[in-house]
């Protein structure tokens, strides 16, 4: 008998074929020879030629298709997986088909990556900024070996170090260098131009080379800038020369005007180095010699009561720290013996560097701050991965049956979870991805932005490895948790029950708290909390905007001006003073106008005086705020004499003072106090004597607590002063007409700003505003996230209970009462949640007020963020519920 069918070449392109079968189903020693005896039979049952091949081609493809393309079914022509599509293939196999059946559902891929790159997202950006404040290591050389050097502030921290210190520090041999700086504000730009704010360091000529950094361009200052009559010299911070001069090459030997005073650019600093302490970012260096020019602070280099500079040093080769605090406990005794009226019970403290992010004191409020700011992105993180998970969970119900079935005919358990989570980690890699995009985008805006706090600051934010690091820990976690639940629940269900269709799942199931249930809850639990934490800063923000200033802040504006361009000096600058208060006097507009250095709810400079033997019997030192002010400062603002008189033109030519009803009740326990003097730390010996006590007015924020002030006569020659003025009728006008007068008088007087003092003390509570709307802005996303929770888990129970609908619409049930019946297992959820997230966020908003506001927040705040969040929750089930009554009763009870 002749054998028909292929020769023997025909196996050959048969065993070829079969290489496309995933190699864990090759890996099987009896799949080749089973598959060859499958071949043989079809050729010996007489199929031949192009209809063998279309057989044999037909049943490959499919078979192929289904172990590379369907992991979760079971395995064609006896083929079993080994290890279950274990090892790398098999996870590639996985994730393969994730993508598509995330491709395949659009909408489900879009609401689902919305959530995490917006969660992940906002979580990588706050990460960002706290990373940038606590662990972004410093650029420096060898930062281990610097040390900061601090002296005691008069409240025992410490704080800053007088210029004479630094000095005194500078000659001791511990030290390798020793550097000193402080950052101020300052104006750039010529007279009748738009000046443009910058953030400066007045800086020693040994700061970079305590850093062991160099400029870029150019040299940085040698010796005799640290002369405060050289030459004025200014290095330019490589952020500031390549953003905002354009990074222009002929930059170096170019003259700029800082407050009016010349200094010429003679470096441009190093890329990696913005200046600044943690994530604020300088614009420029300034010499000692140039501060006469500028109007830094030429009297601090002599004033040992005087602390505005921060001492940098680097340690000498093989000095321990120890040996360095011991050296500086001895500075500190020295300076006590020699200038016990000021240095006495002031310590010197040296800190490493790596330790110290801003100072001891601000690192102290930043922690908290950061911690919160974590702790409340964080929430919002959870919130979506429990909406998540939500989703997830409902589509792995969508395919109970299908799943069952394929358990039943051998499908691994281990396979199906693997292949559920695999697209929960598919997800959360791509959202972290576009997290981490959105989180460069922010930084970068953010870097761009100059926020104005106590100084106008640019964060120079920097996603470096820490914060990849966190974005990828952040992503790998978020889809552990949202995708592990699901896919465990998937594999427990009873194979035979859910083949009966008797599972029960969801919402409005036979189990009314089952998974979907308790995440939903979760979810209104968080919710509540965060909306409460955000209605906490709004509240103290509301609070805020509505106190009293304690002046006449809605009739009263200010114009800040510059005079150093004028070139007048002494009493001619103070004459030209007088001359600009008459010329905006003379306004139709203007009811009245004076001068001071400062502005109220602007007052940062303290004076240190010797206060409380009134009250228990020993003077201390104490941080008084200050202000000099011309002789109608008092009656302009509208702030009340309490008692003695104000200031006569006789008092500018002595020395008195004006306090606060604060100052006086706090340090002398009553308000009656004029005629009665007090001491200053620098002159213990020369009492000054209180003229007068006024009302209390808004000293650095509005809404602060009543703040002790004193007010001295401005009797001085002023680079910088600010004109006040009361004004009727509009406050665009009246500005508008004092700076064309001023403007008049001599156009080289530099306008700084004008602003009416609503809109000052406005920004004031720039902080708080900022952070309420933030926190409002996460409170909403809460809310939305909660709202799509709700709606999603609602539209499954609907589907789900079709038949049951069916049913109750066929034996006559009211369309109200099919609502009713969502409604009803939703507020139990809703209620359950609530109740949970008010025990939460009762004690969490109370403890964040008295941290970071210091008012109230508690049962009232967090019961109505409960609210909302229940009448917001139930109204997401409306449209769910609503479609349901419109079934057919004929095509639900038509279901398999």
């Amino acid at each position: 008998m002749v054998q028909r069918g292929p020769s023997p070449k025909g196996e050959r392109l048969f065993r070829r074929l079969l290489r496309l079968y995933p190699a864990h189903v090759r890996e099987d020693a009896d799949f080749e020879p089973r598959m060859l005896d499958g071949f043989r039979f079809l050729r010996e049952s007489g199929l031949e030629g192009v209809r063998l091949w279309w057989h044999v081609g037909r049943d490959l493809g499919q078979s192929i298709w289904n172990e590379r393309f369907d992991p979760i079914g079971p395995h064609q022509g006896g083929a079993a997986p080994r290890g279950s599509g274990g090892g790398m293939m098999g996870w590639i196999d996985d994730l393969g088909y994730a993508a598509r059946r995330l491709v395949r559902s659009p909408g489900f891929t879009g609401i689902a990556l919305t959530i995490l790159v917006f969660g992940i997202g906002v979580n990588t950006t706050a990460f960002s900024v706290v990373n940038a404040l606590l662990f972004q290591r410093p650029p420096f050389e060898e930062p281990e070996a610097l040390v900061l050097v601090l002296q005691d502030s008069d409240g025992g921290e410490p704080t800053s170090t007088s210029y004479p210190a630094y000095e005194d520090i500078s000659g001791y041999s511990i030290f390798e260098s020793v550097s000193a700086f402080y950052t101020d504000q300052g104006f750039m730009g010529e007279a009748g131009e738009a000046l443009a704010p910058v953030l400066l360091e007045y800086a020693t000529a040994s700061y970079m080379h305590v850093l062991g950094l160099s400029p870029v361009r150019g040299t940085w200052f040698d010796d005799s800038h640290d002369d405060p009559a050289g030459d004025p010299v200014a290095v330019l911070t490589y952020r500031m020369w390549s953003d905002r001069l354009g990074a222009d090459p002929d930059v170096i030997g170019r003259t700029l005007r800082i407050n009016g005073g010349l200094v010429t650019v003679i470096g441009i600093g190093p890329p990696e180095f913005n200046g600044g302490r943690g994530p604020a970012a300088v614009d420029l260096w300034l010499s000692i010699s140039a501060m006469d020019a500028t109007g830094g602070r030429v009297a601090s280099l002599e004033r040992r009561q005087d602390h505005p500079m921060t001492v940098r040093a680097r340690l000498a080769d093989g000095v321990p720290l120890v040996a360095a605090r011991e050296a500086m406990d001895g500075l500190a005794a020295e300076l006590a013996a020699t200038y016990p009226e000021i240095n006495e019970g002031r310590e010197i403290t040296v800190l490493p560097v790596l330790d110290v992010r801003v100072s001891p004191t601000v690192d102290a409020e930043i922690v908290p701050a950061a911690s919160f700011a974590m702790a409340v992105v964080v929430l919002v993180l959870v919130i979506g991965t429990l909406n998540l998970a939500n989703l997830l969970l409902v589509r792995s119900s969508a395919r109970a049956r299908e799943i069952a079935v394929r358990l039943a005919l051998g499908a691994g358990r281990l396979r199906v979870v693997r292949v559920v989570l695999s697209e929960a980690l598919l997800l959360a890699a791509v959202g972290g991805v576009g997290g981490y995009l959105l989180a460069g985008l922010v930084a970068r805006e953010i870097r761009n932005s100059r926020f104005d706090f106590v100084l106008p600051l640019q964060l120079d934010l920097r996603l470096d490895l820490n914060v990849v690091l966190f974005t990828v820990v952040m992503a790998l976690m978020t889809g552990l948790i949202f995708g592990l639940l699901p896919a465990l629940r998937a594999t427990r269900r009873d194979v035979n029950a859910t083949l009966r269709d008797d599972a029960s799942s969801g919402i409005g199931a036979k189990r009314r708290f089952g998974l979907t249930g308790a995440l939903v809850s979760g979810q209104v639990a968080v919710s509540v909390m965060l909306l409460a934490l955000a209605g906490v800063f709004v509240d103290s923000f509301a609070k805020a905007r509505g106190a009293d200033s304690g002046f006449a802040h809605e009739r009263t504006a200010y114009v800040q001006v510059n005079t150093s361009m004028t070139g007048l000096e002494g009493q001619a600058n103070l004459d030209l003073i007088a001359q600009l208060e008459e010329r905006l006097g003379a306004l139709p507009m203007v009811q009245g106008v004076t001068s001071s250095l400062m502005l109220p709810a602007a007052q940062f400079g303290t004076t240190t005086l010797l206060l409380g033997a009134e009250v228990d019997g020993a003077d201390r030192p104490t941080e008084i705020p200050w202000n000099f002010v011309t002789e109608d400062f008092f009656s302009v603002l509208g702030l009340e004499l309490i008692d003695g008189r104000l200031f006569e033109a006789a008092d500018f030519e002595t020395t008195v003072a004006i306090v606060s009803e604060a100052f006086a009740m706090t340090y002398f326990g009553r308000a009656d106090i004029a005629g009665r003097s007090y001491r200053s730390e620098g002159s213990p010996d020369e009492p000054v004597e209180i003229v007068g006590v006024v009302s209390n007015a808004t000293v650095r924020a509005l809404g602060e607590s009543p703040t002790p002030s004193i007010y001295w006569p401005l009797n001085f020659p002023l680079a910088r002063s600010n004109l006040v003025f009361a004004y009727e009728g509009e406050a665009a006008a009246a500005l508008g007409a004092a700076q064309d007068a001023i403007r008049g008088a001599d156009g080289r007087i530099m306008i700084l700003g004008a602003e009416s003092m609503e809109d000052h003390l406005g920004e004031t509570l720039t902080q708080q505003r900022l952070v309420g709307v933030l926190l409002t802005a996460l409170g909403g996303l809460a809310l939305l996230l909660a709202i799509l929770g709700v709606y999603g888990v609602v539209s499954f129970a609907v589907s789900r209970r079709r038949q049951e609908v069916g049913v109750r619409i066929a034996l006559g049930a009211a369309r109200d009462a099919v609502v009713r019946l969502f409604v009803r297992d939703v507020a139990a959820v809703v209620i359950v949640g609530a109740v949970l997230g008010v025990a939460l966020a009762v004690p969490a908003s109370f403890a964040s007020a008295q941290a970071f506001t210091g008012t109230g927040g508690g049962v009232l705040m967090s019961a109505g963020a409960a609210v909302v969040l229940l009448l917001t929750s139930l109204g997401a089930t409306i449209v769910p519920a609503l479609r349901a009554t419109h079934t057919d009763p004929t095509e639900a009870l038509r279901q398999d």
